[in-house]
């Protein structure tokens, strides 16, 4: 369901979300999952990615993750659907989740180009915990330059840790303003 903080262009990537708070689905995790439509885990091959996801009533998913080697990244990808911002003045997103132990989670835009794609980090990190924890940011687009105002593609990744890890993400709305 849309939220009064959406724009009507993030209304699919939000319906999808609340789609997965509805119903249950569990699977195990490699490189590449999916997870929904337009949701997937990628991981960098090097580290063994193991483990598995689950998503329950109420919440969107639960990544219990094994990486047996080192690697570089694993990221939760949501495509968007807004790829020309026009007069949009803010991109972001609010979450709520939680993890057993202190998880940081780094997000960011990524914005598709001609020579492949461009990363816009929001400023702060996602800090999860026992208790459930609340995050919220927004990035100014004419103010980064890494934020291209017209794109051919766009996703939110929440890139995660590289090691061991246990989280879950209850809630997640993107919002363009």
């Amino acid at each position: 369901m849309l939220n009064k903080f959406s724009s009507n262009s993030e209304k699919r990537v939000n319906d999808a979300l609340a789609m997965l708070r509805e119903r249950t689905q569990e699977g195990d995790l490699s490189d590449h999952v999916k997870i929904a439509k337009d949701i997937y885990l990628n991981a960098d091959p090097n580290l063994g990615l193991g483990g598995r996801f689950q998503s329950t009533i109420g919440d969107i998913v639960t990544i219990d993750a094994q990486t047996p080697s080192n690697g570089y990244w694993i990221g939760l990808h949501i495509k968007l659907s807004s790829r020309d911002f026009g007069d949009a003045g803010v991109i972001g997103f609010a979450s709520r989740g939680h993890a057993p132990e202190y998880t940081i989670v780094n997000p960011c835009i990524r914005s598709g180009t001609t020579d492949g794609f461009v990363d816009c980090f929001f400023d702060k990190h996602m800090l999860l915990h026992a208790d459930s924890a609340r995050y919220v940011d927004a990035v100014s687009i004419e103010d980064r330059d890494e934020l291209p105002a017209k794109a051919p593609w766009r996703e939110l990744i929440l890139f995660l840790p590289t090691k061991d890890f246990q989280l879950t993400l209850t809630d997640l709305r993107v919002f363009v303003v």
